[in-house]
């Protein structure tokens, strides 16, 4: 089962927690800058990110652009898709139902987060 999360938001930050075992990320309005939500993906098992942000750049930096955030079953997903985010030998490690994938997308980012638990983590702060 896959369910979009969010769409056309911007990742304002996330941060590892629980000793690298939870990340928490924070999503904001495209146009207003409002706080939109959160997600917590708890029993980080595996993450893989690409950034493509130029930190010389005054302008390009966080918050970035995100045109997708969704979750998935690891079920329900090829294992092509799993080796192409770089996660080898996943039916040997886990049981498939019990774990999810969370995508962040974007055209500077990119974010696959394979865990137990995908939860909303709504604060302002």
């Amino acid at each position: 089962m896959t369910k979009i999360l969010y769409e056309d938001v911007n990742l304002d930050e996330f941060n590892f927690e629980n000793n690298n075992q939870d990340i928490y990320f924070k999503f904001i309005d495209t146009n207003r800058g409002s706080h939109v939500g959160g997600l917590k993906c708890r029993g980080v098992i595996y993450s893989y990110y690409l950034n493509c942000l130029d930190y010389s750049d005054e302008n390009d930096r966080f918050p970035v652009f995100v045109s997708e955030v969704k979750k998935e079953t690891i079920n329900d997903i090829s294992i092509e898709k799993m080796k192409a985010i770089g996660f080898y030998k996943w039916n040997e490690v886990i049981d498939l139902d019990e774990y999810f994938l969370l995508s962040v997308e974007g055209g500077q980012i990119e974010m696959n987060v394979v865990c137990k638990e995908v939860v909303s983590a709504n604060t302002d702060s």
